[in-house]
């Protein structure tokens, strides 16, 4: 290639280019919504991008809906207006106060077929005024049947290709008004082409191609108390795949059955398994106290916010990543 043009010709020409085709440039995700729970939030790396589309998926009771309620409750509490799409009844007044939030907190929508989401979506869009911050949540993609599977008709993958037709409408519109978009979907086992299972979502390809980041939700190990009572159960959150962020990073965290994901919970486990926290026996010595392992009402929130700058520290929040000892690159710390 012959280099005898000038730079300032390739400047010329780019600025050129750049106003011809400025109706054409999208500008990258820039806008995030933070967590209130730190170890989620170093598995997101920057958080929940604004203006694209969040799809949650996992096997049922792995607590994908809990945390989503939780996510708009506490961006309706930040002022925003929070809509939940609710294809599968699943919302329950009664946990929902439990999780510390008020019911008129959230708008409720319930469409009765997937071409009904996709209109409530675009009169939620259209309707609600561009400085209103605004979140939705869809539950779930793969609960909610078409009009052709009301009416009793038999169609092949119907739902993949309503999905494949009706997301590119409103994908531009989240993106214009800034929208955080969550969708909840189920999961399947199905065989690769090696023949080996992996866990993965229904509906087709195109919600796994247009969503900017997807988190995967599994449950795992109970949390007991004492000798035989339940109370909760150890999840995995893996994002694997994300556009905005950086992707494959995994934490796991407990899940109360009284509190669904509980800041003081999860801020004291992630501590205890990055060696912050010492445990002697039943007790966790922090400074000159001791507390019982889930009696998570003797922590004061001062001494939670020293636990998290601690947290801080060690995952590297604002940074771009984690490192070993070694220098290298450690995308899953156990928490």
């Amino acid at each position: 290639m012959k280099t005898s043009h000038s730079n300032s010709g390739v400047e010329q020409v780019k600025e050129i280019l750049q106003k011809e085709l400025q109706d054409f440039f999208r500008v990258p995700v820039s806008n995030y919504f933070k967590v209130p729970w730190l170890p989620i939030q170093w598995v997101l790396d920057k958080g929940l991008p604004l203006g694209r589309i969040v799809e949650i998926f996992g096997p049922e009771q792995s607590a994908k809906s809990t945390f989503t309620y939780q996510v708009l409750g506490t961006f309706a509490k930040q002022g925003g207006l929070s809509v939940i799409i609710d294809t599968e009844s699943s919302f329950v007044p009664g946990w929902i106060t439990q999780l510390g939030f008020d019911v008129s907190d959230f708008v409720i929508v319930q469409p009765a077929c997937i071409e009904e989401v996709f209109e409530a979506l675009k009169k939620i869009l259209e309707t609600t005024p561009y400085d209103t911050p605004l979140a939705i949540a869809w539950d779930s993609v793969f609960g909610t049947p078409t009009k052709a599977q009301l009416e009793g008709k038999f169609e092949i993958a119907s739902a993949a290709r309503i999905l494949s037709s009706r997301l590119p409408t409103i994908i531009k519109a989240l993106y214009e008004r800034q929208a955080l978009a969550i969708f909840i979907n189920q999961a399947r086992t199905i065989l690769n082409m090696y023949g080996q299972p992996i866990i993965d979502s229904p509906g087709g390809y195109a919600l796994r191609h247009d969503a900017a980041m997807r988190i995967m939700f599994q449950k795992n190990a109970r949390i007991t108390k004492g000798q035989s009572e339940i109370i909760g159960y150890e999840i995995s959150i893996s994002v694997v795949k994300s556009k905005v962020g950086e992707p494959f990073r995994t934490v796991k965290v407990p899940f109360l059955k009284s509190k669904g994901f509980d800041r003081a919970a999860i801020t004291i486990n992630s501590a205890l398994n990055l060696g912050l926290l010492e445990m002697k026996g039943a007790w966790i010595k922090w400074k000159d106290k001791s507390h019982t392992r889930w009696n998570l009402e003797s922590w004061s929130e001062d001494e939670i916010g020293e636990i998290e700058k601690l947290l801080e520290e060690k995952y590297g929040i604002g940074y771009s990543t984690e490192t070993t000892n070694n220098g290298t690159v450690d995308r899953e710390v156990p928490a």
